[in-house]
Order: C-alpha cells, then structure tokens, then sequence
C-alpha cells in the first residue's frame, strides 16, 4: 500500500490584523499495487483495500467532503453493476464501457467518521447481479482537507506602574502580562513584550514610539492555562516624554473639538502568531 501527499498548500498560520488564519491542507493518497489490483476479477471474486490517514494527521483535523475515485477497466455499466462500499456504507456503483479504462469518484460526505481508527475499509462487490461480467481495479485514489490545530493568544490582563506627570514605569516598577492561550493547539516558542508611547485618533493611523523591551525567551502556552509575564519597566526617559507630548500640540492645534488619545501600548509577539496588544492610558 502506497500513500503521498501530492498537494501541500501553505501549513500554518498567517496573521491578518489580530485574525488568525489557518491554511488547509490536501491530501490525495495514490494507492495502485494493492492486492487484487491489475487482475481481471468476476462476480465471485469481491475484495477490498483501506485508506488511512497520513502519519501524524488526526480525525478530528478534517473538515469538508472527501472524494473516492477509483480507476478500472471493462465496466460494463449500467448493466455491469459493481458496487463500492465505505466501511459497509454504499457509496455507488463504477461507471465505464466494454474494455475501456474508466474513473469514476464518489462523495464521502464526513470521513471523520469513519476514519476513528485512521483507516476506511472499502469494499468492492464485482457484478452484485451474478450477470457474468469481469472488471479490472487499476488504482483508488483518497482526497481530503485538513487543517493542523492552531494556537490563539490574547491578553487577560495588563497591570503597570504609572508614575507623576505621566511617566510610566517609575523606576523599580514592574510590568505584569497575563496571557491566555484559547485555541487547540500549544504553542511552544519565542516571546518579546514592547513597550510604546501611542497615540490614536478618530482619522489618524496610530502612532508608537517604543521606549523599553523585554525578551521573554521561550514560553510554552497550554489551551486554557493563563501565564503571566513579569519584568522591569524602565523609567520612560523625559526627553521622549516631551518629544511625544509635544508632537501631539504640535498635530492637534487648531483641532480642539478632537480629542487624542495617548497611551502607552504593550505589544506580545510570538513566533508565527498575530501580534497581541492592550493599552494604558497616561494620566
């Protein structure tokens, strides 16, 4: 039994603003030189062959209708009638001509149902009329979807000195994240925290300056396990604190009705996850 995956679309998951989005993968798996494959076979010679799942792949991963195609030869359809069943669920009956050679592919509506144990069992019940007809099985060809399980972080909390004037992070202060990982999957991988003076306004894109950093190092985030993370903010230097206040007078002056927003943003990235973000807004 030989089985391959010929399609593999991008695996993993690509950030679209805070989306998380999972590309599918496709599987089609060739079987050809199965027992009873290549043989001219009567009405008294029914066999079967199995599927399975690729190494690795779960059920509960497949979403979406798989397809069964099979390839034979001298299908003598409609009075020939040779039959394909799916772990004894009848799927339909080959199509073909006289010495001919055919494919024919069936619907399976929900594999995963099928597949607890990794593998259908199909079935092929030559000339279930007893007609006198003969067929030749040349190939049976699986295809179905998966998608790999995905990690989705966001932040729970956030709790941060704040210091007089609006200096955040007064010296000795520290920083706590707490972090929820609420997808399928854990992620095992690099974390850095930036800390930015922000700004946003109804018409203007956001503005970050960052002023501290931390590297996390390697975390591992179990589904349904917060984790906090904890580390020293420094003083944000005032010469940035002036730089940013006055570049907010400078942007708002004449658009007093307006009112803008400054903050200090915390952004938690990982490795090949949308970036996650909070706010505190500065006194």
């Amino acid at each position: 039994m030989m089985g391959r995956v010929i399609c593999l679309l991008l695996v993993g998951v690509l950030a679209i603003g805070a989306a998380c989005l999972a590309v599918p993968v496709i599987v089609e798996q060739v079987l050809d030189s199965e027992p009873g494959f290549g043989l001219y076979l009567w009405f008294d010679d029914d066999f079967g062959w199995t599927h399975t799942l690729e190494d690795g792949v779960s059920p509960t991963w497949l979403f979406g209708a798989a397809t069964l195609t099979i390839k034979a030869n001298d299908v003598d359809s409609p009075r020939e009638q040779d039959l394909i069943y799916a772990d004894g669920g009848l799927l339909g009956a080959l199509f073909g001509s006289t010495g001919t050679t055919t494919e024919t592919t069936f619907t399976i509506a929900d594999l995963a149902s099928l597949v607890g144990d990794r593998a259908v069992s199909i079935f092929l019940d030559i000339d279930s009329t007893n007609g006198n007809w003969a067929v030749t099985i040349l190939e049976s060809v699986l295809r179905y979807r998966y998608m790999l399980p995905r990690a989705h972080v966001d932040i729970e909390s956030l709790d941060a000195p704040v210091g007089a004037g609006g200096a955040t992070g007064a010296p000795g202060g520290e920083v706590q994240i707490a972090i929820l990982n609420s997808g399928a999957a854990t992620y095992i991988g690099p974390c850095e925290v930036f800390a930015g003076l922000a700004y946003t306004t109804s018409w203007l894109p956001e503005a970050v300056t960052i002023f501290d950093t931390f590297d996390a190092g390697i975390v591992e985030l179990v589904p349904g396990v917060p984790l906090t993370l904890t580390f020293p903010l420094a003083a944000v230097p005032p010469a940035l604190l002036d730089l940013f206040h006055t570049r907010l007078a400078d942007v708002w002056t004449g658009y007093e009705d307006d009112d803008p927003r400054d903050y200090v943003g915390f952004f938690v990235r990982f490795d090949g996850l949308p970036t996650v973000v909070d706010y505190l807004p500065l006194p």
